[in-house]
């Protein structure tokens, strides 16, 4: 598929718009997903994608809502919510009753962004969201993440 360049917009031959970035950032981006990557280890398949994004989207949520709108069983749900609590990809909240919402977490949120499960501007107004950076546009938030593979070793993440 080939690029143009035309006022900072990337369009494809056909036209369609894929990103309005500069080439710089479009590379920082790329580079910052393979260093996340790196660095935020985990077990990654396309249902720990699915669930991330879902949780992402809709906010707190139960896992079983999470099997109803999406096409994974109850187990498989629960399986792999329980491994992604373990890599503090979610969190479970208190319960209400015997209900259990899971949300997710800041590194939840890298790793979505790390291997692209959701467009990026969503990912990173949740961070913003999550941080309480308001003032920050996508540029700065770019830019600030940059940093995190410098100072978070890969068997410490749990600060996140």
């Amino acid at each position: 598929m080939q690029l143009l360049h035309l006022k900072n917009v990337f369009i494809t031959t056909e036209y369609m718009v894929l990103n309005v970035m500069s080439a710089r950032e479009y590379g920082l981006l790329d580079t910052l997903r393979m260093e996340l990557r790196r660095v935020l280890y985990v077990e990654y398949d396309k249902t720990i994608n699915d669930i991330l994004a879902y949780i992402i989207m809709k906010g707190p949520t139960t896992l079983y809502r999470v099997s109803r709108d999406t096409p994974y069983s109850i187990s498989s749900i629960y399986k792999k919510a329980k491994r992604m609590v373990k890599d503090y990809l979610i969190k479970e909240n208190e319960s209400v009753g015997d209900r259990h919402t899971y949300e997710v977490t800041v590194k939840g949120l890298l790793v979505c962004l790390a291997y692209n499960c959701l467009d990026d501007e969503i990912v990173l107004n949740r961070l913003r969201s999550k941080w309480g950076l308001r003032n920050y546009d996508i540029d700065k938030m770019i830019s600030l993440l940059a940093v995190i593979p410098h100072i978070v070793r890969r068997d410490n993440t749990k600060i996140l």
